[in-house]
């Protein structure tokens, strides 16, 4: 808070990183074959809401403050990259519940879903943003998603590489795009703001397959051409969110995950 520095928290991870959704399940006793089940397991969430609770409760060791009453923290998420595959309707459900929960312990701070911003077929938003037919089967949905009354702004993220976009032939134009429609979609359907908040690149999408194999083995000066898409990528990313800023757009900050030319 010295530097004034707010904090995004997010309560729980799909991925495994840090335990995550399967931890939950594990915890459950549940023998389901996929990670679906945790979005409508009883017990899964009963254990999430305590997580809740304890978290809005816990009394910061330095300042003496519960975090649900602590100014260095900007907003909750739910759950990081959340994807309940072809059940829509349970995720959509799953977010409501604990939104209206989160809000229901603390009026204070804001909150978001934490998702990457995919559309499911039929959805009110631009579908055509997705960068393949897999997203549609994430269970995500941006615009009914954000809908949430007791959600304050909306998010996505944006991975080119790891959504194969480049591999698949889209459009070197699929980034812009991705954050045109999410910002259109924020400000004409949602009027909430709009928070790009995880992305990156490694750099070797943009190279062919040759050079990809090379740059694993090259030298720094070698490596040049990889780093130069990485800093294009970056470039052409805050560009864009600081035109927002400036023409008060649905824009309303970005927060890069990587800036170097790696994996994530």
């Amino acid at each position: 808070s010295l530097r004034d520095i707010k904090l995004i928290l997010v309560f729980t991870d799909y991925w495994e990183y840090n335990g995550g959704v399967a931890q939950y399940l594990d915890w459950a006793g549940s023998r389901a074959r996929t990670k679906n089940d945790f979005f409508s397991n009883s017990k899964c969430k009963m254990m999430y809401k305590n997580n809740i609770q304890r978290i809005l409760e816990r009394i910061n060791t330095y300042t003496g403050v519960r975090y649900r009453h602590d100014k260095s923290i900007m907003a909750w998420e739910l759950i990081n990259e959340p994807r309940c595959r072809n059940c829509p309707e349970e995720l959509q459900d799953w977010l409501e519940e604990m939104a209206h929960f989160v809000k229901f312990l603390d009026r204070t701070h804001l909150l978001s879903t934490g998702e990457e911003g995919f559309y499911s077929i039929g959805s009110g938003g631009s579908v055509d943003a997705n960068p393949e037919v897999w997203s549609l089967t994430t269970g995500q949905d941006f615009v009914a998603n954000h809908a949430i009354p007791e959600i304050d702004f909306a998010v996505a993220h944006l991975w080119p590489d790891n959504w194969g976009v480049f591999t698949l032939g889209l459009p070197a134009s699929f980034s812009e795009t991705w954050l045109v429609k999410h910002k259109s979609d924020s400000r004409a359907i949602l009027g909430k703001p709009f928070l790009l908040e995880e992305f990156g690149t490694t750099g070797n999408g943009q190279l062919s397959a040759v050079d990809q194999v090379g740059s694993r083995f090259a030298t720094t000066a070698e490596r040049a051409p990889r780093s130069v898409a990485v800093a294009e990528f970056y470039r052409s990313i805050f560009k864009q969110v600081e035109l927002d800023n400036e023409n008060e757009y649905a824009i309303a900050g970005d927060i890069s995950y990587s800036n170097t030319p790696v994996s994530r």
